[in-house]
C-alpha cells in the first residue's frame, strides 16, 4: 500500500521474478481490457523485466469473513457477470494445463502435508483418496469463458453490496463452474452457509 504525494492511496504490485513478472502481465491483461464493475481500477502499467501494476486501494471495503447477509449473493452475483466478460486473447486455456488442477496424485503419494493442515483425517482420506483422483480426473475442464481460478475470501471483498475480485495472476479461459467449485470449500471452513447459495448456482448454471 503505497501514499502518493497528493495523499492518494494506491496498491502497487511489484515482479521480483521471471514467474511473478509473467503473473502481472496476465493481471494487466485483464484490468486493460475489461473494466468491469468488480475490478478495482487500473492506476498504473510499467512494463520491463520487472513490471510494476497499480490499482485502486480497497482498504475500506469489507474482507470476508465473516460473511455477513448478501455477501454470498454478492459473490454468485460476480462470477455470473465474469461468465459474460471475453477473456484477453493473452491468457491460456485450462486444459493445456489441467494437471495444475488434479493434485490428488500428489497427495496420494505424499499426504502428509495435506494431513498437517487438519482438514481431514488419514483415516478419511484413505476412504475417500480414490474417488478424489477419479472425480478429478474427469473433471470438465474445457470452456471459453474467462476464469479468476483463485476465488476464496483473502481474493475477494464487498464493497457498496458489490463482491469484487483481485489478485488475477491465475486468470485462464476455461470452464466457469471451476471459479465456483474452487470457492465452495473456503466459504464452508469459513462459517459462510454455503447452502444459501446453492438455488442461486442451479438457476445460474442453467
Amino acid at each position: 500500500s503505497v501514499t502518493l504525494a497528493d495523499g492518494r492511496c494506491v496498491f502497487a504490485k511489484l515482479a521480483v521474478t521471471d514467474e511473478t513478472a509473467g503473473f502481472l502481465r496476465d493481471e494487466h491483461a485483464v484490468y486493460s481490457r475489461l473494466g468491469a464493475s468488480f475490478l478495482p481500477k487500473l492506476l498504473g502499467w510499467d512494463d520491463g523485466d520487472r513490471p510494476l501494476l497499480v490499482i485502486e486501494d480497497l482498504s475500506d471495503a469489507h474482507w470476508p469473513p465473516p460473511w455477513r447477509p448478501g455477501d454470498v449473493e454478492a459473490v454468485t452475483a460476480t462470477l455470473a457477470q465474469l461468465r459474460t466478460c471475453t477473456p484477453p486473447d493473452s491468457l491460456a486455456r485450462v486444459e493445456s494445463d489441467g494437471a495444475e488442477l488434479t493434485r490428488w496424485p500428489l497427495v496420494a503419494a505424499d499426504p502428509e502435508p495435506l494431513l498437517t493442515v487438519g482438514v481431514c483425517g488419514a483415516e478419511w482420506l484413505d476412504a475417500h483418496l480414490p474417488a478424489l483422483i477419479r472425480a478429478a480426473e474427469a473433471a470438465p475442464l474445457d470452456g471459453d469463458h474467462l476464469l479468476h481460478l483463485d476465488v476464496r475470501s483473502d481474493n475477494i471483498c464487498i464493497r457498496d453490496g458489490r463482491a469484487m475480485l483481485i489478485d488475477w495472476n491465475w486468470a485462464m479461459v476455461g470452464n466457469p463452474d471451476l471459479d465456483l467449485a474452487g470457492w465452495l470449500p473456503s466459504l464452508e471452513a469459513e462459517g459462510g452457509r454455503p447452502s444459501s447459495c446453492c438455488p442461486t448456482r442451479r438457476s445460474w448454471l442453467r
